[in-house]
């Protein structure tokens, strides 16, 4: 579904998604624990780091491919 710029329907959208995307997490946290209980601290720290990295990643690799500029 296209929200477009209506700011109830993307508040609509982002609430369900946050909504599924904890579903998601919580099956992350128990597949590890259940894999390593005896490393899950440090497996969950070294996961948790890679995953971050594109939260800085992306938005320098988007500034070079639009030469940096406003695309909206």
């Amino acid at each position: 579904m296209y929200a477009g710029c209506d700011r109830m329907w993307s508040n609509i959208l982002a609430i369900i998604a946050m909504g599924f995307a904890g579903f998601a997490y919580c099956g992350c946290m128990t597949a590890v624990i259940d894999m390593s209980p005896t490393f899950a601290g440090t497996v969950m720290g070294l996961s948790s780091t890679l995953a971050s990295t594109s939260s800085f990643i992306f938005p320098v690799l988007v500034g070079f491919m639009t030469n940096e500029k406003v695309s909206m």
